[in-house]
């Protein structure tokens, strides 16, 4: 539909109405945005957060880029979380602002990133917050700043950020 209708809705979530469109470029930029970070064909993408019209975005994000969207139950308790997504493999790991505080009690070595997910759009766009998990000595979380999914794709941030 995005090509031959681009302009009729595709998701009605609240308030927002995403055209076809909006929900392709949305989702081009997300499969961008994995493949800046250093995800493959195949990587598991975990997401922690209620339903909206954020969660298609990632997920028809992850199969343009030919990766497997893993959404988590929220729902289950953080020993079941953690375990959800360690057997699913998951490299990369999504997580709403509602559930930052839960995410920072998990222990998962084999997630090399946790980004946060702002539910809002700022200029039309999903926004991570990339947020690198430390797990030298007491598990702290370094925090960046938000980066638009538009310019992801540059993986740059200036030196004194870089972690």
């Amino acid at each position: 539909h995005a090509h031959h209708r681009p302009q009729r809705t595709a998701l009605i979530f609240g308030e927002r109405r995403t055209t076809f469109g909006e929900l392709d470029r949305s989702a081009c930029e997300a499969a961008a945005g994995l493949w800046a970070e250093g995800a493959r064909p195949g990587a598991r993408i975990a997401w922690l957060d209620l339903n909206s019209d954020r969660t298609y975005e990632m997920l028809f994000g992850c199969a343009k880029a030919r990766m497997v969207f893993c959404p988590v139950n929220w729902r289950l308790a953080l020993p079941e979380i953690r375990q959800t997504i360690e057997d699913a493999g998951a490299e990369l790991l999504f997580v709403g602002k509602r559930f930052f505080d839960l995410a920072e009690r998990l222990d998962l070595p084999n997630v090399r990133k946790i980004f946060t997910i702002d539910a809002d759009r700022a200029a039309g766009r999903l926004i991570w917050n990339g947020v690198r998990a430390l797990a030298v000595g007491k598990r702290r979380m370094k925090h960046y700043p938000t980066i638009l999914l538009s310019r992801f794709t540059q993986a740059e941030q200036p030196d004194s950020q870089k972690g």
